[in-house]
């Protein structure tokens, strides 16, 4: 039977840090991510960076990864499969679907049901913090607010992916969402609407092995 492990990263640690202590062979895939609704299947030891911002594989010791810095990690496990996914959700991949694409290509490889998964929604910036325009409002305006300032809104990116994985059937109380904001909590996350291009980056990462 498989296991999964997982983490949401904090501030600046690579994720070879995070998983030099691991005792199984581990598989790294290089991957570019491009805030797309691309999803790939990883099917062995792939050596080309693949560009997209969902990553998937049923192979054991290979691990599905993504980087952000206030966009939303969300990493998904089918018990029923032994198969996972890390998915990179910032406001252009949550308004092209990159939630329901993900999971209806894991429906077409492995039969996986939505009923069956297991969703892990991690740190990502909150409405507190996250203004946007008219643009972002025009695609996902049915979770924003409206802020002080004419013409500027708050999106809470974390409810909107929620709604996407609900929406797909993935029961509520098989998900589970991180309550940190990226942008709020400097000391442990960094942050691009904080820092600007000087952000560095938090990884996470889910991959499953026989135990």
């Amino acid at each position: 039977m498989k296991q999964f492990h997982y983490t949401f990263g904090t501030k600046n640690i690579p994720l070879e840090k995070l998983l030099e202590k691991e005792a199984t062979p581990l598989f790294i895939p290089k991957t570019k991510q491009i805030h797309s609704a691309t999803v790939h299947r990883i099917t062995g030891f792939e050596q080309d960076c693949l560009e997209g911002d969902a990553f998937m594989t049923d192979r054991q010791g290979v691990v599905c990864w993504v980087r952000t810095a206030d966009c939303v990690p969300i990493l998904v496990a089918d018990p029923k499969h032994g198969a996972v996914a890390a998915i990179h959700a910032g406001w252009r991949g949550t308004a092209a679907g990159i939630v329901t694409a993900t999971l209806q290509k894991m429906a077409a490889e492995w039969d996986s049901r939505p009923e069956d998964l297991r969703m892990m929604i991690g740190p990502a910036i909150g409405a507190c913090c996250y203004q946007v325009g008219v643009e972002v409002h025009q695609r996902l305006g049915h979770w924003c607010v409206a802020d002080t300032v004419p013409d500027r809104w708050r999106l809470d990116l974390k409810k909107a992916n929620l709604y996407f994985a609900q929406s797909s059937g993935v029961p509520l109380e098989q998900i589970r969402v991180e309550g940190a904001c990226t942008c709020c909590e400097a000391g442990r996350y960094s942050s691009y609407r904080r820092e600007g291009n000087k952000r560095g980056e938090q990884v996470s990462y889910i991959y499953a092995v026989e135990e």
